[in-house]
């Protein structure tokens, strides 16, 4: 609603005022908290084993339930995330390798970090999360997955 308001008025209004409130800074970060939209960041991991096939898991609350292993960020570094996300809902360990790029998604509005990374160990245990593993390989495995993970992994991976 506020950010609205904001939308409509004049740039020639706008701009003074924000700067007599630069000496005001919890007020200025007021207006920016309640002006911006509200969305999560989360991470996903194109994760590879040695021979290059991708690791897939299996949900136990999506309506398609195998997609790549993901999550929301709690205040971390995006690497940290994933190896966590990784570790709790399936109890394998990765190494991050790379961002390969961000993508918005719209339902609920999120910033999703794709992250290329490499297993390197450990031993599945299901979790309330996650109650399967597999590796795909690509392109043939992909049919498993959610339209929007296809599309991703179509865009970014490069064996």
């Amino acid at each position: 609603m506020l950010d609205k308001l904001v939308d409509m008025l004049p740039q020639s209004l706008v701009v003074p005022v924000w700067k007599h409130l630069r000496k005001i800074a919890w007020i200025r970060t007021l207006i920016v908290w309640c002006v911006n939209k509200r969305f999560t960041v989360c991470v996903s991991g194109l994760i590879y084993a040695e021979n290059g096939d991708i690791l897939i898991v299996k949900h136990t609350y999506k309506e398609i339930p195998w997609g790549l292993p993901s999550g929301a960020l709690r205040h971390e570094q995006p690497f940290a995330g994933l190896v966590r996300e990784v570790r709790e809902e399936t109890g394998l360990t990765i190494e991050p390798v790379e961002v390969l790029g961000v993508e918005f998604m719209d339902k609920p509005a999120s910033l999703q970090v794709i992250i290329k990374a490499k297993l390197i160990g450990g031993l599945f245990v299901p979790s309330a999360e996650v109650s399967e593993y597999a590796f795909i390989r690509l392109p043939e495995g992909l049919r498993k997955l959610p339209e929007k993970q296809q599309e991703i992994i179509k865009r970014y991976w490069k064996s």
